[in-house]
């Protein structure tokens, strides 16, 4: 009786993106927030390079920690596919300055759908932190829906919204993260307990038929 628990999509290469882009959404944001004097045309180079950078460090871990061997782990892929944008965006640098806020929305949209599927997992396994991340999901949908719609009476309202949502779904991302790694470290030992009790009662049983046998000798 042995029992292993993975998180679908959560191997080494996947963690990686997933931190460099929540970090990177965190960064970006603070910059858009607090540091107005930043051209808003060097901003978009920088996320390209950011693109890049991100896309680049999981193709190498994806063959330095070995996910090439995992059946279902897709970090290649989206790897190439984020080298593909950021080098196509640099090209288009100029339009992303004008629909920033359009790419913000798209970008914050990819890692709610992230923080979804955490929810999902703790769901799955009946974690107690569950709750906690599927608030953090509703608000980073919720924040991102609204900025890639462009609902302008909101955008109107708030027209830092793009921003701040950009700024706290990174936040959110990285506290699901923390989340999902509480919720299997809990559920890892849930599985040893259980082992262990089988084990014992494995030993107990086999004990107690060698016992039995030397009875009957």
């Amino acid at each position: 009786m042995k029992h292993t628990v993975k998180a679908a999509g959560s191997g080494p290469s996947g963690l990686v993106l997933q931190i460099a882009g929540s970090v990177s959404a965190v960064i970006l944001g603070v910059l858009l927030l607090f540091v107005p004097q930043v051209q808003v045309i060097t901003l978009c180079y920088v996320i390209c390079g950011v693109m890049m950078a991100v896309g680049l460090t999981g193709i190498v871990s994806f063959f330095l920690t070995g996910a090439y061997r995992e059946m279902h782990d897709y970090q290649f892929s989206a790897g190439i596919l984020l080298l593909i944008l950021g080098a196509c965006g640099l090209f288009r640098a100029e339009d992303m300055a004008e629909r920033l806020e359009y790419y913000i929305g798209l970008a914050s949209l990819v890692l709610a759908v992230v923080i979804l599927q955490g929810t999902v997992q703790l769901w799955a396994m009946k974690s107690k932190v569950w709750g906690l991340d599927l608030l953090l999901t509703i608000l980073s949908l919720t924040g991102s829906i609204l900025v890639l719609a462009g609902v302008k009476p909101v955008l109107e309202a708030v027209p830092s919204l793009p921003y701040w949502t950009l700024f706290l779904v990174g936040v959110f991302s990285l506290i699901s993260l923390l989340c999902v790694w509480v919720g299997f470290k809990v559920i890892d030992r849930r599985v040893a307990k259980k082992q262990a009790e089988y084990e014992a009662k494995q030993a107990a049983q086999q004990a107690k038929e060698e016992a039995t046998q030397e009875l009957l000798k």
